[in-house]
């Protein structure tokens, strides 16, 4: 592990910065390019398959390193379905791009098209129904006074907003093509984000470092003031 603050970790951490700047920036210009995105879907597809493939394997090493005297072979059930459902997740990204690319034998873009109708469908929903739940707990907390008038009236901007998103996402990202695009400007002004982040995180932690070493410099230059002794 690199040292916090250690030059090492410094410069690893600029580079990776660098290296997620410049994808963040190649994300949101070629958001539109359909090969890009079937290429992106793929990277993303194959390192879920490849993850959720391991987590399967080491759950099955896991019992077949239980001693002979055990009686009872306890199966983390919850790693299991996680590893299962990954591996389900990476196989349909695998397929979506496949269906995405242009070039591809087995492009097929309808394939994509009737996913995202129903993620999107299913999303959409989904906050519409919590945006609702929190509308009339909001509107039962302020006339029953249960909290404080700001918390109600953000519980009732939370739920607007949430409604307004939902109602959005099935009218707008059911759509193929403009729920690539959303996702792919979203994704790359998240990586941008995080590069920024960790360029002030390591700036933050050598300035710290910098007046840690300061303050440890001036304790040592002060020499202990002896008391005289009354003659």
């Amino acid at each position: 592990m690199l040292q916090k603050g250690s030059l090492a970790n410094t410069i690893f951490n600029f580079v990776m910065a660098a290296l997620l700047l410049t994808a963040g920036i190649l994300t949101c210009a070629f958001a539109g390019n359909a090969q890009f995105q079937s290429v992106i879907i793929m990277i993303v597809g194959i390192l879920v398959i490849i993850e959720a493939a391991f987590q399967l394997l080491f759950q099955v090493i896991n019992v077949f390193r239980a001693g002979k005297d055990t009686t009872i072979v306890k199966t983390n059930l919850g790693a299991a379905i996680t590893g299962a459902s990954g591996l389900a997740i990476g196989i349909i990204l695998v397929f979506m791009a496949i269906s995405l690319n242009p070039e591809a034998e087995g492009y097929n873009p309808d394939y994509a098209t009737v996913v995202f109708q129903y993620v999107g469908l299913f999303a959409g929903i989904l906050l519409v129904a919590v945006g609702a739940v929190l509308l009339i707990e909001g509107i039962v907390f302020m006339v029953k006074k249960a909290q404080s008038v700001p918390a109600s009236i953000g519980m009732l901007v939370l739920s607007a907003v949430l409604i307004t998103a939902g109602i959005l996402t099935i009218v707008f990202l059911t759509d193929r093509a403009n729920a690539l695009l959303t996702f792919f400007i979203i994704l790359g002004i998240l990586l941008i984000l995080a590069a920024v982040a960790l360029i002030v995180g390591t700036i933050l932690v050598l300035v710290a470092n910098k007046k840690g070493g300061e303050t440890v410099i001036e304790e040592k230059v002060e020499e202990p003031v002896s008391e005289d002794k009354a003659e």
